[in-house]
């Protein structure tokens, strides 16, 4: 299949057609990068002596979503960023597979999952001063190979892509 993967962690046709992934392959993983993201910040605000709350609302600059694209046969976004989850130690599993991990549950998989909220964790200063409050994420990408294994002499055709998470 090739295609990308949408918010309900189906994938989608993008336009050619080819093989289903295989239940049982392998990521490999590469590329893996950890960056901060400034995700909202809200104007300076200064702040008599005593200090007290920041009161400026917090301007989105960035929104984080999770994905996992594909090009070529891959499993779904949740497989691809449950594999994603355990190569980065976000997810601490032994099943092999999201499938097989029963009843488990990781936000890190859920393609659905909403950006933080900005104006969460204000920060109280206690003293005078300029004040500024922000909000971030630490997001963490990485291109994999899919590839299956198979009987046949002549190798798998591999799905390629690259995942993105924030946490």
């Amino acid at each position: 299949m090739h295609g990308e993967t949408k918010g309900d962690g189906a994938a989608r046709a993008t336009g050619r057609a080819g093989a289903q992934a295989c239940a049982k392959g392998t990521f490999t993983w590469s590329h893996v990068t950890t960056r901060d993201r400034l995700t909202g910040v809200c104007e300076p605000e200064r702040l008599g002596a005593d200090g007290g709350a920041l009161r400026h609302t917090t301007r989105r600059v960035y929104t984080p979503s999770p994905s996992g694209r594909a090009d070529g046969p891959a499993p779904s976004a949740a497989e691809i960023l449950f594999s994603f989850g355990k190569k980065t130690g976000e997810i601490d599993s032994d099943a092999p597979t999201l499938a097989e991990a029963g009843e488990d549950t990781w936000a890190f998989t859920d393609v659905r999952l909403p950006a933080p909220e900005l104006d969460d964790d204000r920060v109280v200063p206690r003293a005078a001063g300029e004040f500024v409050q922000y909000a971030g994420v630490k997001e963490v990408s990485a291109d994999f190979r899919y590839t299956c294994r198979t009987a046949r002499p002549s190798p798998a055709t591999p799905g390629t892509g690259r995942s993105t998470s924030a946490a």
